[in-house]
């Protein structure tokens, strides 16, 4: 029951505070006065009415008296009468019961009135119950019923749930929201042919063409606000052929019906994605990261920012951030400051491949677990600019992860790519060295280095979604490499919230591998983006195919095979093949020779030495000079990788493994 003081109405009589109680007082008064001779008339009959005039007259002002007064302290007189509910039938029926118990006891203790039946009372309680609670729900159906304006729009709902009944309750009572609703669709079939509140549910998703004809709406609500991508997805396959607009209502918690649909949101390609929640142990989450110092590299991109932001809802004991790019920084410090989150110190503007900066900054940190998501992500662009990504993406890590090594950081967790199995691609390539560098260190040193790899994130800084909305905007075409180029996506905050719990479950030269669900035709995903923009394919934008561009697959390998095997969370495997073993005096060796070449900027050279550090990489089409393929010279003819010191083995190498080698 509404107990607001918002205005309400009453049978189409519309007034204002205390005249509107003044209306109710009196229309509760005449009803409960006929109630109360109607007791007297069913009980005697009408003959014998006249003989208790007197009585009635006498007794029926202390009735209308105490059952005015109990209504008003339950609120009866208060609320607003076309949001009647089934609160509302109780209250009527705990006021009416209790005023009638009261009135009988006032009356026998004044007037005794031993010559009048009980029953009296009980009859009169029953009619005032329906006269009174009877009112209220005519009001309310009154309202529900009306007719829809003729500028209204028909409405189509799509799962008959919570939802959709606060939807059409709201639909049914509010006198301003241009929407009327002609039907349900949910996927169950057992519910076809039943109704919820009054709104038959029509079908299920194949019998949506046949109910688009019959009907006409002009919008189709989707009264579920995490429905897995699949299901998004039929929904537009089988309304392609109708002009229909598909909205989104937000979950219950999120927004309040009645008088407001406006939290609708258009479907984006993100939904289309969505898949069934997984099974994640948050808890545990909680208690890895709950008060400790955590540092993330690359925090001012699309996975970085993501991992600090979750990261800072975990309770660390500290938080800090670094990134090369001075606005990336600035951003996600900004979002966090303005979440009340206090970084353990201002965010470090650090190049990985700066190996001074690095140990000023994890000496002043000093973490405890150190996501490393910094890196050259780009595949075209790293591969027009090999001697870069090598820098960044292999001698970076090789950096980071030597100063994690030297602080003695408990767990040091790589983000990789899908790219790194069996690369084609130069930053693949660079992201399988990665993988190699760490588990190597693994080996070496008391820091658990586990890596984490998955395919494609929407919304990270190399995805197609904003190019492709961009030129969309343009009026197109929309360009795409190849039609049968497929890739592996996953929402970034699914991606991130696994790569946390992967970390919790890390032991020390793992490779992780994320369940990135069905791989998804990227021409599909284009024709999805038009659609929802309100275009059609072939009409209003065309696609264009411009070919393959070099280091791309128009497959990328399944990331998991069968010699994988599954954790307890049923989204995150383990590679199952054997580490590369080089040792670390063969792999420090690979690294002079990557790192002497790509400082010199020679292209072919670096890609050589690449290969030598991931075997299966095999770049076409290179020239190297003899001269650079003899073996590195210690009298100045290579540039060693620099800073590259001996860690002290008293507070940084693995004490377990005797006369293992220092990273040196």
């Amino acid at each position: 029951m509404g107990h607001g003081d918002l205005s309400g109405d009453f049978g189409g009589l519309s007034v204002k505070g205390m005249q509107r109680k003044v209306a109710l007082v009196a229309i509760d008064a005449l009803l409960i006065s006929i109630a109360y001779l109607s007791a007297f008339q069913l009980r005697f009959g009408i003959e014998e009415l006249g003989t208790y005039t007197q009585t009635i007259v006498k007794t029926l002002p202390v009735v209308l008296v105490v059952s005015l007064f109990v209504h008003l302290k339950h609120g009866l007189f208060n609320a607003i009468l076309r949001y009647a509910s089934l609160e509302t039938a109780i209250a009527v029926a705990k006021s009416v019961l209790l005023s009638v118990i009261t009135s009988a006891l006032i009356l026998h203790l004044i007037y005794r009135l031993d010559d009048l039946p009980r029953s009296i009372f009980i009859i009169h309680a029953m009619a005032a119950l329906l006269l009174v609670g009877g009112s209220r729900l005519i009001v309310r159906g009154l309202a529900s019923t009306k007719k829809p304006p003729s500028s209204s729009s028909p409405v189509l709902l799509y799962g008959a749930g919570d939802t959709a009944a606060m939807a059409i309750r709201g639909l049914k009572i509010s006198q301003e929201l241009p929407y009327y609703p002609v039907g349900i669709i949910d996927p169950i079939r057992s519910k076809k042919g039943q109704q919820l509140i009054g709104i038959p549910i029509l079908g299920g998703t194949a019998q949506l063409p046949q109910i688009l004809e019959k009907y006409e709406p002009e919008e189709l609500w989707v009264c579920h606000h995490d429905l897995p991508g699949e299901e998004l997805r039929e929904l537009y396959e089988a309304t392609e052929n109708h002009p229909i607009n598909i909205k989104i209502l937000p979950h219950l918690q999120e927004t309040l019906l009645g008088d407001d649909l406006g939290k609708f949101h258009e479907p984006n390609i993100a939904d289309l994605l969505r898949r069934p929640p997984r099974s994640l142990d948050r808890d545990k989450m909680r208690t890895w990261v709950s008060g400790k110092r955590v540092l993330v590299t690359g925090a001012g991109g699309s996975i970085g920012s993501e991992l600090a932001l979750q990261i800072a809802r975990l309770n660390p004991g500290g938080l800090a951030l670094c990134d090369s790019s001075e606005t990336n920084l600035f951003q996600i410090a900004r979002k966090l400051s303005e979440s009340e989150f206090d970084l353990i110190a201002p965010p470090y503007m650090v190049d990985v491949r700066d190996s001074s900066a690095l140990e000023r900054m994890f000496e002043e940190v000093r973490p405890d677990i150190v996501f490393h998501a910094a890196a050259y992500k780009h595949v075209p662009l790293v591969e027009h600019n090999p001697c870069q990504g090598v820098t960044t993406n292999v001698l970076g890590v090789y950096r980071v992860a030597r100063a994690a090594a030297k602080f003695s950081v408990d767990q040091f967790v790589f983000i990789s790519t899908d790219k790194a199995v069996r690369p084609s691609s130069v930053m693949g390539a660079t992201k399988r060295a990665g993988e190699i560098i760490i588990q190597e260190m693994n080996r070496h040193f008391k820091t658990q280095f586990t890596a984490v790899r998955f395919g494609n994130v929407l919304g990270s800084s190399g995805s197609v979604v904003p190019i492709f909305q961009d030129q969309i905007r343009s009026g197109g075409p929309v360009t795409v490499t190849h039609p049968e180029m497929t890739r592996y996506f996953m929402l970034i905050s699914e991606a991130v919230e696994l790569v946390i719990q992967a970390g919790t479950i890390g032991k020390g030269g793992e490779i992780f591998i994320l369940d990135m669900g069905k791989a998804v035709k990227i021409a599909d995903m284009a024709k999805d983006l038009i659609r929802l923009m309100g275009k059609q394919a072939g009409k209003d934008i065309e696609i264009e195919y411009t070919g393959i561009r070099p280091g791309e697959k128009i497959h990328e390998e399944l990331l998991i095979d069968d010699g994988d095997y599954r954790t307890s969370f049923q989204d995150i495997w383990i590679e199952g093949n054997a580490p590369v073993d080089m040792g670390l005096e063969t792999l420090t060796r690979l690294l002079d020779q990557l790192n002497n070449a790509a400082r010199q900027g020679k292209r072919d050279l670096t890609l050589l030495r690449l290969s030598d550090l991931v075997p299966n990489f095999n770049p076409q089409d290179i020239q190297v000079d003899d001269e650079d393929l003899q073996p590195p010279s210690r009298s100045g003819q290579t540039v060693p990788l620099p800073d590259r010191g001996t860690l002290p083995t008293t507070t940084s190498v693995k004490a377990s493994r005797p006369g293992e080698p220092s990273l040196q």
